[in-house]
């Protein structure tokens, strides 16, 4: 990057199914529940793919015959998936760390913003992984009752600025991009389908992280400079 290319003043990533590849944790924890019922779970694919459609917990267990309570099978999700057992199952996506060391360079503050319950796992996932060095900020959600994650992050960083970023993989980072008045970037590799992602209309939308690093740099270009 030439000296005078524009950066942003903050990037946000999302974790999740943006750097990690947690299809395998996801599953197994899934899997593991529906055993334990008695039933018998769907295999990855047919799973993933109606995580990725955003189709309830109440009609994956009837897809999987599982004749379950579905709040009470997601409150269990939750309460494992975090456990380290799971957690080592998780995988940097292939071009993860090269994309982190390229965007790390078009922002001045590069922030991490998950839903984690757990910081203890989450620091030791971090270090596991290598990516804590990127990040100047770690913002999780830990035990608070804030469920949507862009108020989480508008309260940690509050003012707003033209010059910012979120890279995610949801509907909820599109939604909270907006909540701060930044760029909604979002990549289709992750926990949602493509065609969701577009029904949300983000500024960026890629296939991977590595074509978002391309992308992201054609829309910082042409931002309005910061007052």
């Amino acid at each position: 990057m030439s000296a005078h290319a524009k950066m942003l003043e903050t990037l946000i990533l999302d974790l999740d199914g943006t750097l990690i590849d947690c299809s395998a944790r996801h599953y197994a924890c899934y899997a593991d529940l529906t055993r334990e019922a008695g039933c018998s779970p769907l295999e990855l694919e047919a799973y993933w793919n109606m995580k990725r459609l955003r189709r309830s917990w109440s009609d994956i267990l009837r897809a999987s015959k599982a004749l379950i309570d579905a709040s009470s099978f997601s409150a269990a999700f939750v309460e494992r998936i975090e456990r380290s057992n799971y957690l080592a199952l998780d995988r940097l996506f292939p071009d993860a760390n090269d994309a982190m060391q390229r965007l790390s360079r078009i922002a001045k503050k590069t922030i991490l913003a998950t839903m984690r319950r757990s910081p203890q796992a989450l620091a030791k996932e971090l270090e596991q992984l290598a990516l804590r060095d990127y990040f100047d900020l770690v913002i999780a959600r830990g035990s608070t009752d804030i469920a949507d994650k862009g108020a989480l992050v508008q309260q940690a960083i509050q003012m707003r600025s033209s010059q910012r970023a979120w890279i995610g993989d949801t509907e909820e980072d599109v939604s909270g991009a907006r909540r701060i008045g930044a760029l909604s970037c979002v990549v289709s590799c992750g926990l949602r389908d493509r065609e969701l992602l577009e029904a949300e209309k983000p500024d960026v939308i890629a296939n991977s992280l590595r074509d978002m690093v391309v992308m992201l740099q054609n829309k910082i270009a042409v931002l309005p400079r910061s007052a």
